[in-house]
């Protein structure tokens, strides 16, 4: 008898770094469509093209020093099959009047996320009629901090993407807005 082998995962024993260092939302109503691969077998890797924005879509850019985003995502089985549940947490530095005012200005919208990983991959999670939601909790402590996390649940794991949206020429982004607190 003759076994198969097949390996699974691409670390070559290498460290990976962790955590992420750069998160990109978008309204999830300012997604027009995101074409989603189906088959037996996706690899979970969407081009960037495949994500289509409504003329107005506004991105917002967070980027983050090392350890301050984080992402998890866990598997469940239920009566309708599997579940993923995505969570991103990323804790901004520096409690603000500003980002109190886009806080209040954004409550209650569902997101489109989109992250870098330190280690240069890209991820996505949010998807039309079912975008990430955002809780907030503020705190005065040790340290002067916003933690946001963004979480939903969808029949599949995030997709991997090829890159960030951004707002190049040619891009559908009208205006730009983002918090930088260091890192890239």
């Amino acid at each position: 008898m003759k076994l198969t082998t097949e390996r699974v995962g691409n670390w070559a024993s290498q460290p990976a770094p962790g955590y992420l260092n750069r998160l990109v939302l978008i309204d999830i109503e300012q997604v027009e469509s995101i074409d989603l691969p189906y088959g037996v077998d996706p690899d979970f890797t969407l081009p960037i093209s495949c994500i289509k924005f409504k003329p107005e879509a506004v991105i917002y850019i967070f980027s983050f020093p090392a350890k301050e985003a984080s992402l998890n995502e866990s598997q469940g089985e239920g009566e309708d099959g599997s579940s993923y549940s995505p969570a991103i947490s990323m804790r901004i530095p520096r409690n603000h009047p500003k980002l109190s005012a886009w806080i209040n200005k954004h409550q209650g919208k569902r997101w489109l996320v989109c992250w870098r990983e330190r280690s240069g991959l890209y991820g996505m999670a949010g998807e039309p009629g079912n975008g990430m939601a955002l809780a907030t909790s503020r705190s005065v402590t040790d340290q002067n901090t916003t933690l946001f996390t963004f979480s939903s649940r969808f029949a599949h794991p995030y997709y991997y993407i090829s890159s960030l949206p951004s707002q190049n020429p040619g891009s559908a982004f009208s205006s730009a807005f983002s918090f930088a607190f260091g890192g890239n």
